[in-house]
């Protein structure tokens, strides 16, 4: 296992031992005898492993241009070796990538239009961009014509032939987001607009939060609106051409309430959202269930699922949902 400081800009790793998942340091930096490997650059964002635990890569913005560290894994130590570093010529802020399900590409997504995808060298872990990278995403249309984007987040769907990505107005009070979709070319990773881009999952599309279902082709938006208030809505990928089709909407409790972070199990089988309403009194924060029809991709609450969370958490400390399984 491993993590990121951003403080000391550096990752740190793990070793799970036993039934009882206890972590155990993995020395990374052996000069310094320490579990943490610095980093030269000192705004780490995210890191991505590949699907063979093979290479792992560490996503990050500096004050300088933005850039991704390349890293080999130990297979028995779990230690790190660095390979390359690849800078980006410009000074986007970075997002959070993702790796395909085969191992061979990644994609970055950036503050600046711009989403980035490169191919991975299977023999050593090195990157090259792939033709047409970076490919400029936006504007959002006629949510707005004129306001360049930002790049949110990104998803694939389960056997990686579509890729998603959300964008989001860059300078603007409202959060008019949209959703565009690209087919992924399997031997080269370039990628190919879907029909219907942008799509628009409403006037306030909750930071640009999705998730898709890894074992169909359904994905989950978390949307808010003061007019319709906070919901999840779901969308089916069609399998030949990856366009959305709406397929229903979970709408939250309250209309003042946000419903946000939306994650899926690995299997697919349900969903967990998390719950704010700061406007009721006492103040509401609860986590909420739901199963997925897997032929239809509607939301169905599950009876008593909903868990509370104490008010002395709030939201700043419910970032993000992270779902660990234990057999």
């Amino acid at each position: 296992m491993y993590g990121l400081t951003s403080g000391i800009a550096s990752i740190m790793g793990y070793r799970v031992i036993g039934p009882g998942f206890q972590l155990s340091p993995l020395i990374l930096d052996s000069p310094a005898n320490s579990d943490e490997l610095p980093l030269p650059n000192e705004y780490p964002q995210s890191i991505v492993i590949d699907p063979a635990s093979k290479y792992l890569y560490v996503i990050g913005s500096g004050a300088g241009p933005g850039t991704i560290h390349e890293f080999s894994i130990f297979p028995d130590s779990g230690k790190l070796k660095s390979i390359a570093t690849v800078s980006l010529q410009d000074y986007p802020g970075l997002g959070n990538g993702m790796i395909d399900p085969t191992g061979r590409f990644l994609f970055v997504p950036s503050s600046s239009e711009r989403l980035y995808a490169f191919q991975i060298n299977p023999s050593n872990g090195t990157l090259t961009q792939t033709v047409g990278s970076p490919y400029l995403v936006g504007p959002i249309g006629s949510l707005d014509p004129i306001t360049t984007s930002r790049l949110v987040n990104v998803a694939m769907n389960g056997n990686g032939s579509y890729l998603f990505v959300s964008a989001c107005p860059q300078y603007t009070g409202d959060e008019s987001c949209a959703l565009f979709g690209y087919a992924v070319d399997a031997t080269s990773g370039a990628l190919s607009p879907v029909p219907g881009n942008p799509y628009a999952v409403d006037v306030y599309f909750d930071s640009g939060q999705f998730t898709i279902a890894p074992s169909s082709d359904f994905l989950y938006a978390s949307v808010y609106s003061p007019i319709t208030g906070s919901t999840i809505d779901s969308f089916a990928i069609d399998p030949n051409s990856g366009s959305l089709t709406g397929t229903g909407t979970f709408t939250g409790p309250g209309a003042s309430g946000t419903l946000a972070a939306p994650v899926i199990d690995p299997t697919g089988t349900f969903m967990y959202a998390y719950y704010q309403d700061t406007q009721s009194t006492p103040a509401t924060y609860a986590y909420y269930a739901f199963k997925l029809d897997s032929s239809t991709g509607i939301l169905n609450p599950l009876p008593g699922s909903s868990i509370d969370i104490p008010q002395s958490i709030g939201k700043e400390d419910v970032m993000q949902t992270l779902i660990v399984r234990i057999p």
